[in-house]
């Protein structure tokens, strides 16, 4: 069992859907062809998730 499956019985959360996997392993697998370093990746992440939240102020 890896760790996020462990994490989700864990919390009571029901297991990851197929679609949810392949999502995951797509969005891993970009990330990890991506020339960046890891600090790199977490800034660009957290700049994403901003932006996310930003959008979701403005429309909210």
């Amino acid at each position: 069992m890896n760790y996020e499956a462990r994490n989700r019985e864990a919390e009571g959360r029901e297991p990851e859907a197929p679609v949810e996997q392949r999502v995951r392993r797509a969005v891993n697998r970009i990330y990890n062809e991506l020339p960046y370093s890891d600090a790199q990746i977490l800034r660009i992440r957290r700049e994403e998730r901003l932006e996310r939240l930003a959008r979701g102020a403005r429309s909210g």
